[in-house]
């Protein structure tokens, strides 16, 4: 074992993160590149794309477990040439009535937002903007403010921006705060090309931030390939679904069961 330079004990795995880069990322469609802490990841995939976020979350659950970490290879998809990146508004109505704290949960992280009593919706959406561009780096989208709406923009086009969570945790008197879906994403990351440059070593995991269905027949053809006698790659998918366990199952079970012939 030896340090890596983001602090973490190198465990004799390797495991490859697929994701859609963003205009902002400097990698190689469809090239394999290890990274090996936060800055790399947001280097190569771009701040906020969903692969700087995947690389993030596996140097955080490395640190977590107390017990090293795999080799992190990011695998960027390239930027969809057309589509459509998904947005979402949070309108707001006020003013505001009393002194607080809004709370927001945008993709799991909470967002504070300061307020004074004699607020205007309008100063309250342009102060939680700057909440917003404060967490940049763990966003997977954008803020933008016009009078009293905050725009949401997910930081890459197509249908993996259709289900970012949001809701409010805690209101204030007096502020109104209304979540919408305005635009929705469209067009679908090609992830055959970073597949087939995984063949070139082993990786134990592949993570895909894609999970449409049509991801799933791509993944399940990979694997009766990787599997198969004339690869014997014994390698594992993981791909997430935000959605009821009744989609995920329609979409995704037919790839937790590796083929072999």
């Amino acid at each position: 074992k030896f340090v890596e330079s983001g602090g973490l004990a190198a465990l004799d795995r390797r495991v490859a993160i697929v994701a859609e880069k963003s205009s902002a990322g400097v990698g190689t469609a469809d090239l394999p590149v290890r990274v090996t802490d936060d800055a790399a990841a947001d280097l190569l995939f771009g701040v906020g794309s969903l692969g700087a976020l995947m690389c993030r979350k596996a140097f955080s659950q490395g640190k977590l477990g107390g017990r090293g970490a795999p080799e992190i290879y990011g695998v960027p998809c390239a930027e969809l040439g057309g589509g459509v990146a998904a947005t979402y508004t949070i309108t707001l109505t006020g003013p505001a009535t009393a002194s607080g704290t809004i709370v927001l949960n945008i993709c799991g992280r909470l967002i504070q937002v300061g307020v004074t009593s004699g607020d205007a919706n309008t100063v309250v959406a342009t102060a939680m903007e700057a909440a917003l561009d404060a967490a940049a780096t763990t966003l997977p989208v954008t803020a933008g403010v016009a009078g009293a709406v905050v725009t949401l923009t997910f930081r890459t086009k197509g249908v993996n921006g259709n289900d970012v969570a949001r809701s409010t945790i805690t209101d204030v008197a007096g502020i109104g705060i209304t979540h919408a879906a305005a635009v929705a994403g469209t067009g679908a990351t090609v992830i055959a090309g970073a597949l087939a440059a995984l063949y070139d070593t082993t990786y134990n995991a592949i993570a895909l931030a894609n999970h449409a269905t049509g991801d799933s027949v791509a993944l399940l053809a990979d694997s009766a390939l990787s599997w198969g006698f004339g690869q014997m790659n014994y390698r594992f998918f993981f791909i997430g679904e935000r959605g009821s366990l009744g989609t995920a199952q329609t979409r995704n079970r037919q790839v937790y069961t590796p083929i072999s012939s």
